[in-house]
């Protein structure tokens, strides 16, 4: 009998979940270093869609596109993740 496949998170908890792991990783992070920290694999796709938000938003920028087997790697860039609530 193979095992269910894993419950689907909903995009905000996967940016959430991200964002804490942003508080754990080095300054210099890749893909792997976030699912490490978050403790699961999300779907690759949803992943890169979250990064892409967060360099939209100037939470992190590409510090080396990926090649080949080599995953891109990121830079945090000390910006809030959080809206200012005033």
């Amino acid at each position: 009998m193979t095992p269910p496949p894993p419950s689907r998170r909903g995009a905000w908890e996967l940016l959430d979940d991200v964002e804490t792991a942003l508080t754990k990783v080095s300054g210099v992070f890749d893909r792997n270093d976030i699912c490490r920290a978050i403790g699961y694999e999300p779907d690759r796709g949803s992943l890169y869609r979250t990064f892409q938000g967060l360099i939209e938003e100037g939470v992190i920028a590409i510090e080396q596109r990926g090649a080949g087997r080599h995953p891109a790697r990121y830079k945090k860039t000390g910006a809030n993740t959080t809206a200012d609530a005033t």
